[in-house]
């Protein structure tokens, strides 16, 4: 194997291992929020709670994600209980000490 070739390889490892970590800090990051917003959601019956769920988008050049739901009247109810909203605040700090050790390492 060439140096070339060697020296390739290791930056590809090198990347792919940034990106997996950087995945793996949104998504704990998310479950944070996810756990949170459970908690603070509002419940009648129990359908929007359980509902939450939480999804990673993950490219090359960024990883990003969101909390949500499909339950058709969510909007409603967090228009009169921001939850999730609530949820993030929550856990800003948390989720900057996640990303920054993410980076440092």
């Amino acid at each position: 194997m060439s140096i070339k070739k060697t020296i390739h390889n290791s930056v590809d490892d090198i990347i792919s291992q940034n990106k997996n970590k950087r995945k793996q800090a949104v998504e704990e990051s998310l479950i944070m929020v996810l756990a949170d917003g459970q908690l603070l959601c509002p419940v009648l019956s129990g359908t929007l709670k359980r509902s939450l769920t939480y999804e990673v988008k993950d490219t090359e050049e960024k990883t990003s994600g969101s909390v949500g739901t499909v339950v058709e009247y969510a909007p409603h109810v967090h228009l009169h209980t921001p939850f999730l909203e609530e949820a993030g605040d929550m856990n800003k700090e948390n989720i900057t000490r996640k990303l920054k050790e993410v980076l440092e390492e």
